[in-house]
C-alpha cells in the first residue's frame, strides 16, 4: 500500500471496535482481510483500548500474546503480516519499549558574581555623622570598638 492508503487503512481500522473483515479507504483502495489475518487484528484491535501497561506487555511479546488468544490456529505467516520487524525496531540502540518521559536536568549554575567584596577592598560605613573607611577583613571587629549607647 501506498503511505496516503496505510495512513486511511489506520484510521478505519481504529474507528471500530473489532476488526472488520472488508475496509474501503481513500483514493479508490479497497482490503479484504483473510480469517486468520482478521483474527490477529481482532487482538490487535482489542489491545489497544486496553491501559497502557497492557498496551506496552503486548510491544515486548506480541507473538506471546497472538498465540495466548487464538492457541494453536495461530499460523507463523500471520505473525511475520502483522508485525514488521524493520531495521529501526530491532536496532542495537533501542533499550526498550515504553513512554518516553523527559529526563529530569537539574543543575546549579556557578554564581557569576561574588556576593562579597574582596577582603582588602575598602568600604564607607556612616558613623555618628561621619563616614568612616575601613577594610572588609576589619568589619567583624567594628561592633566590639563601639561604645554602648547611654
Amino acid at each position: 500500500m501506498t503511505p496516503d492508503a496505510q495512513r486511511s487503512f489506520t484510521d478505519r481500522f481504529s474507528r471500530f471496535s473489532t476488526a472488520k473483515a472488508r475496509y474501503a479507504l481513500d483514493g479508490g483502495w479497497y482490503v479484504v482481510l483473510g480469517t486468520p489475518l482478521r483474527r490477529a487484528l481482532e487482538v490487535v484491535r482489542e489491545v489497544q483500548d486496553r491501559p497502557a501497561e497492557e498496551r506496552r506487555a503486548f510491544l515486548d511479546n506480541p507473538v506471546g500474546m497472538l498465540k495466548d488468544r487464538l492457541g494453536d490456529g495461530l499460523d507463523e505467516s500471520v505473525v511475520e503480516v502483522v508485525f514488521e520487524e524493520t531495521p529501526a525496531y530491532l536496532s542495537a540502540r533501542v533499550r526498550g519499549l515504553g513512554e518516553w518521559q523527559p529526563k529530569l536536568c537539574a543543575y546549579a549554575l556557578p554564581p557569576k558574581q561574588k556576593w562579597l567584596p574582596p577582603e582588602e577592598t575598602i568600604f564607607g560605613i556612616p558613623l555618628g555623622g561621619k563616614i568612616v573607611q575601613m577594610a572588609v577583613k576589619d568589619a567583624p571587629e567594628v561592633p566590639r570598638g563601639l561604645a554602648p549607647s547611654a
